[in-house]
């Protein structure tokens, strides 16, 4: 009995401190807390704008040394000898007739193109080793992913490491090779079965698939709410020296390095890690963490650290949700229902522009993506459990009656004029809530738009 009673004191004291931790006035008085400048004066400023370009410099350096080491890695001078993990492999059909398209990934995490005419098997997932034509392979087209045309392709042994036998495990417990092939894009960031993608692109929820800063949100907060309750009773009665703040970031972020490292370097978790550690230490060192201006330090950074992130769209769209986040947090918090699903919204309408100014795709059924991302943070967690207990099967029902849906799709992009617009109203509602109002017209009138011309084609 006193066990179960100091049980529920422990519980009722937590609840308390996550009550006025997210309490509205809590949460604005404290806000000072975290208002810590990083920079003080312009020589400081400057002192960091020499330092980014000094890392650039060196990053660079080191991207072109590595370069120059893949044109010289063959027997002569126009071919290099690689060895790389096949992310995707599919058939394409042209005049000449149907060939195979193979996308790769190097060691070094630089992916390519390569192309063959020949009758081959499923080479998912396995090692090559190649020689390469790289006589129109230049530095830049390195950096952001090249094609080049394949003289000699060797598959090497399968090594069976621990994602291996991992993606053994998720396709045990499925009976479609496309649901076990969800389940591995989703958890291991692997590449998406080409039976999924119409209807993913039609529900705009492609980031829902890709693993990146969002799923790192969603598993530390499922992280935080295991850890949180027992380490601070035992905090509170052991080493209450202890700043449990500092001591759960920390293990969250080690939970997430080691999901890192699971997956092998994932180039669009490596950002979401570096993101948060970064964001980590600002936190520790009592800096402000959601603001733009630190948005824009830590993006600073990245291309600083990782140049080819200038060819990534993942990482545009990635620093421009979080940008949009931050901005509606200027002006209306994140606490409260209501707050939410108008987050969800606002993120949903603000992006449109943006991304079909690259990717075409569209379709009215993009709406969903809201209540979609919502749902999604309880089922990507509860996903994982379910597979952890042999039991990722239970989903395949509703799963194979969406993959037997086909939506309609159309191609739109945005108008360059539009682009314009809609990226020079994004900068000017930092400055006043009402331009951040005619903002969120002005990209609901777009989606509008998008309607018309998607029921006139």
């Amino acid at each position: 009995m006193k066990k179960a009673s100091r049980f529920r004191r422990a519980l009722s004291q937590t609840l308390s401190q996550l009550h006025l931790i997210t309490s509205r006035n809590v949460w604005k008085s404290n806000a000072n807390a975290f208002a810590i400048p990083l920079f003080v004066g312009f020589w400081q400023w400057f002192l960091f704008g020499i330092a980014l370009l000094v890392l650039f410099g060196l990053s660079l350096g080191w991207e072109y040394q590595s370069f120059l080491a893949f044109k010289n890695s063959g027997y002569r001078a126009d071919i290099s000898m690689v060895y790389a993990t096949v992310l995707n492999q599919y058939e394409k059909t042209s005049d000449r007739g149907t060939y195979h398209v193979l996308k790769l990934r190097m060691d070094n995490g630089k992916i390519f193109y390569t192309t063959t005419r020949e009758q081959i098997k499923n080479l998912l997932h396995k090692e090559l080793r190649l020689n390469l034509i790289n006589s129109k392979v230049g530095f830049w087209d390195y950096l952001r992913g090249f094609y080049a045309f394949s003289v000699y392709t060797e598959l090497l042994p399968t090594k069976y490491g621990i994602k291996e036998r991992m993606r053994a495990y998720i396709s045990k417990q499925h009976e479609s090779p496309l649901l076990s092939g969800f389940y591995q894009t989703l958890f291991l960031a692997d590449t998406l079965p080409f039976a999924w993608r119409n209807n993913i692109n039609a529900l705009a929820i492609t980031h829902l698939l890709a693993i990146s800063g969002f799923h790192y949100g969603v598993l530390s907060f499922f992280v935080l709410l295991l850890v949180y309750l027992p380490y601070s009773a035992l905090q509170r009665r052991f080493f209450p020296y202890r700043n449990a703040f500092f001591d759960i970031g920390l293990f969250t972020l080690a939970c997430g390095g080691f999901y890192l490292l699971l997956l092998q370097n994932s180039p669009s978790f490596l950002r979401a890690f570096a993101m948060a550690l970064f964001a980590s230490f600002l936190a520790f060192c009592g800096i402000r963490v959601l603001s733009l201006l630190s948005l824009m330090l830590i993006a600073l950074l990245l291309l600083a650290l990782f140049p080819s992130l200038f060819f990534s769209l993942g990482f545009l769209f990635s620093v421009a949700g979080v940008f949009y986040i931050l901005l509606f947090g200027q002006y209306y918090g994140f606490v409260g229902l209501k707050n939410l699903l108008l987050l969800q919204y606002g993120t949903f309408a603000f992006m449109l522009p943006l991304v079909h100014a690259f990717l075409t795709p569209f379709s009215p059924y993009s709406i969903l993506s809201i209540p979609l991302t919502l749902a999604f943070v309880a089922f990507y967690p509860l996903s994982i459990v379910l597979h952890l207990f042999g039991i990722g099967g239970l989903f395949d029902s509703l799963f194979l009656a969406f993959l037997d849906v086909s939506l309609p799709v159309a191609h739109l992009q945005t108008p360059p004029a539009l682009f314009g617009a809609w990226a020079l109203l994004s900068l000017l509602a930092i400055a006043h809530k009402r331009l951040f109002v005619l903002l969120n017209v002005f990209c609901t009138l777009a989606f509008l738009w998008n309607l018309i011309l998607f029921w006139l084609k």
